[in-house]
């Protein structure tokens, strides 16, 4: 399949001209943006507006960054007291992690925004943890 290179980076640019003009200074790299514009053409790509897309890479790298510090907590808990309690946390991170990345609707990340990684990992396993 042939992909037209031209629109791509069009569309990269019109992403990361929303996100400057959004947050005043970049928080997403022209790279991220030239990543999604690829995914989109190829089918797999966050699904929204410049600004929508560009807002929800920003929350997406957020959340992301705050589930890996919650799993890198866990993980030193478990590696001092080695209770079962932490293995089944550090699983349910990393499946609300996966479900995390494998979601491609700007709309879906903004309407969760205030969303700390406990409630991925809640909403991956389906229970309530502390």
């Amino acid at each position: 399949m042939k992909y037209d290179r031209s629109e791509i980076m069009k569309r990269a640019w019109e992403i990361f001209h929303k996100a400057i003009e959004m947050f005043k200074k970049s928080v997403v790299t022209f790279s991220d943006c030239l990543r999604e514009a690829w995914a989109e053409a190829k089918g797999f790509g966050m699904k929204g507006s410049g600004k929508q897309i560009a807002w929800a890479m920003k929350i997406r790298q957020e959340a992301v960054d705050a589930m890996e510090r919650k799993l890198e907590k866990q993980e030193h808990f478990l590696s001092r007291s080695g209770k079962e309690k932490y293995v089944k946390r550090i699983e349910a991170l990393k499946a609300a992690k996966a479900r995390m990345e494998e979601t491609h609707s700007a709309s879906w990340w903004i309407d969760r925004r205030g969303f700390m990684s406990t409630d991925f990992a809640e909403e991956a396993t389906g229970s309530e943890w502390v």
